[in-house]
């Protein structure tokens, strides 16, 4: 007959989820996507602070395989579509020190767009979603750390269908 409150906690233990929905003796779940690779804690205590027992369960959901947009190079600028629940990623060579600026539109005002910048390694480096429906999301001036092929991945918010445009530059 606890009453659970759970806290989910990433490596710097920072509380970055939390639940306390149900009453005494009802389940308790945190569903939230881990932003990052790494080992995260999982806090569980009795609102109460009392003694008991309980049962614990992790699972993690499948992630889509994004849809590749193909290749871009400095100066580009395309024009793509996301499919409802996915995402797309558009693969860029890049040296150490070269500056990038990267813009995304939406086609159409209901959409909410995310960017990521992700590493050769597919590590998002850069994540970016400041506007909400109908804004432009972009990148300015980010400096390229290391050589290889990087990533732009882009998906809509709400996990609905968008247009978009996408441009990449090497700024000055």
């Amino acid at each position: 007959n606890l009453d659970l409150h759970i806290w989910l906690l990433d490596q710097d233990v920072h509380r970055i989820a939390a639940a306390d929905e149900g009453l005494q003796g009802e389940p308790e779940v945190i569903n939230h996507v881990l932003e990052r690779n790494g080992q995260y804690i999982i806090l569980i205590q009795d609102f109460n602070g009392e003694p008991g027992s309980y049962e614990i369960a992790l699972s993690a959901s499948p992630v889509a395989t994004p849809e590749s947009g193909g290749g871009l190079s400095y100066g580009d600028i395309i024009m793509g579509s996301v499919s409802p629940g996915a995402s797309v990623v558009w693969f860029f060579n890049a040296a150490a020190g070269d500056v990038v600026d990267v813009t995304l539109h939406p086609t159409e005002a209901a959409r909410d767009l995310i960017l990521e910048l992700q590493d050769p390694n597919g590590f998002t480096v850069l994540q970016v979603d400041q506007n909400s429906a109908g804004g432009m999301e972009t990148i300015d001036d980010f400096i390229i750390p290391t050589d290889g092929q990087w990533r732009i991945m882009i998906r809509e918010f709400f996990g609905d269908a968008a247009g978009y445009q996408l441009a990449l530059e090497r700024a000055e």
